[in-house]
């Protein structure tokens, strides 16, 4: 994704309906702006106007788009938020960690048996 992004400034997700957005998260990880829509698990790791925009249809979306790109230090602090927020969340040590924890509440478990 990394390649294709290069000339971007912003990442869209106009979905009705998603899950864990990859595509999204991956985005976030490279520092891009993400425009998305209030919808599945997009709204638990995505908060308005701190990593990244969210918007209810297309008029909002334009909307906010339009004031991000005429405010330099928001649009900058925005994506410098998302970035941060998917490398301490969603890094392969944070994965490592979390299965180690749900490894030692499996162990403490049937060491009460």
């Amino acid at each position: 994704m990394e390649e294709d992004a290069k000339n971007a400034d912003i990442y869209m997700l106009s979905s009705d309906f998603e899950g864990l957005s990859i595509a999204t998260l991956e985005a976030m990880s490279i520092g891009m702006l993400c425009v998305v829509r209030p919808t599945g698990e997009v709204k638990n790791y995505l908060t308005n106007n701190s990593t990244g925009i969210i918007a209810s249809n297309e008029d909002e979306a334009c909307d906010k788009i339009m004031t991000i790109l005429n405010d330099n230090s928001l649009y900058n602090s925005i994506r410098c938020n998302a970035y941060n927020f998917v490398w301490d969340n969603f890094s392969i040590n944070e994965y490592l960690n979390a299965i180690s924890e749900a490894k030692l509440e499996l162990e403490a478990l049937y060491d009460n048996t």
